[in-house]
């Protein structure tokens, strides 16, 4: 995506909203096997190089998903390789079973995840974020009438339009 001059300052909220504290603890950083702890232990947010941020960012603890967020928004700035698909899976759950590919039951736990997730994020964050995927939409424009399928351009309008815009 190159770094142009929104990006520049789209950096620099996102670095304001999310300030730096301490890492997480070693024993709270996942919830599964999948995910490698230890490219994480210990470190600050922005020193977790992007090729290291794993994309099963769904298997971050809540506190290690809140601290870490920043290092995943900033990534796809800076680096067109970066896979923001994990993240935005994380970020937007529909508001119901039937507009999700899940069963109901997993929908469910997904969907008191997500709320949990968000609920934890201050208004800054919140605005911050919905900024971050406006970038990401001029990115990935989608128009309805299109006969190509753009399933990150159809998301990013689905999460702007269902949740984030409120911010």
């Amino acid at each position: 995506m190159g770094t142009d001059t929104k990006e520049a300052d789209l950096e620099q909220l996102i670095r304001r909203a999310f300030p730096e504290g301490p890492p997480p603890g070693a024993g709270d950083i996942t919830v599964s096997w999948e995910l490698d702890a230890s490219v994480y232990d210990g470190k600050r947010w922005a020193d977790v190089h992007p090729m290291l941020l794993n994309p099963s960012v769904w298997a971050l603890t809540k506190s290690a998903f809140l601290y870490y967020l920043p290092a995943y928004l900033l990534a796809p700035l800076r680096y067109d390789w970066f896979d923001t698909g994990p993240l935005l899976d994380l970020l937007y759950t529909p508001d119901t079973p039937s507009e999700s590919w899940l069963p109901e039951d997993r929908w469910r736990e997904k969907r008191s995840r997500w709320q949990d997730l968000v609920g934890s994020l201050t208004q800054e964050q919140k605005h911050v974020i919905k900024l971050w995927l406006e970038n990401l939409e001029r990115g990935h424009p989608y128009d309805q009438g299109e006969t190509s399928e753009n399933p990150v351009g159809k998301k990013l309008e689905s999460m702007l339009r269902d949740y984030w815009s409120q911010f």
